[in-house]
């Protein structure tokens, strides 16, 4: 991941975005489609003023019809003019997608659908996938001082998708 920017940094949780009504705090999709933007680009972000900037020079309407959903991984990448794949509920046959897309030097967004009662999904990239089925996760949710999964890199950390939180996994295959 080209830059350590977590969603829940308080320098910018109660930030707007753009005039959409949500702030920063609200957008794992964001943060998801701009580390994979950053990292397609060589960019190495320190701060949100210089993503903001960049988003602004594309289209300076991106961030004003940001939305906090899930389905709006796609339309917010193709926005900023990266193609992407869908896979549906991920499964053993869309997994050699995520290996190809990786070992093509694509990249692999995990949309982590609600479970039943809840009203929040999550969006995290993945940056590769263990011998056991394990995504590894660099996710834009935890704070930089969090490092899990015995120490490997800030934000990264391995989930079983299947013993997750959530009640699916959807992905997403995303190129310039």
């Amino acid at each position: 991941m080209p830059t350590l920017l977590s969603q829940l940094d308080p320098r910018w949780t109660e930030r707007q975005i753009g005039t959409s009504g949500y702030k920063y705090f609200d957008g794992c999709v964001l943060f998801t489609a701009m580390h994979i933007y950053c990292a397609l680009h060589g960019l190495s972000l320190s701060t949100i003023e210089e993503f903001e900037q960049i988003v602004k020079n594309i289209d300076p309407d991106i961030l004003n019809t940001f939305e906090a959903s899930l389905t709006h991984m796609k339309t917010l990448c193709e926005q900023l003019g990266l193609k992407v794949e869908y896979y549906s509920d991920y499964t053993q046959s869309n997994l050699q997608a995520v290996y190809d897309g990786l070992a093509a030097g694509k990249y692999a967004v995990a949309m982590f659908a609600p479970k039943y009662g809840t009203s929040n999904g999550h969006a995290a990239m993945i940056h590769g996938v263990k011998a056991n089925g394990e995504l590894l996760i660099a996710d834009s949710a935890f704070t930089p001082a969090e490092t899990l999964d015995q120490g490997e890199k800030t934000l990264r950390y391995a989930i079983a998708y299947q013993n997750g939180i959530h009640s699916s996994l959807d992905v997403y295959i995303v190129s310039r």
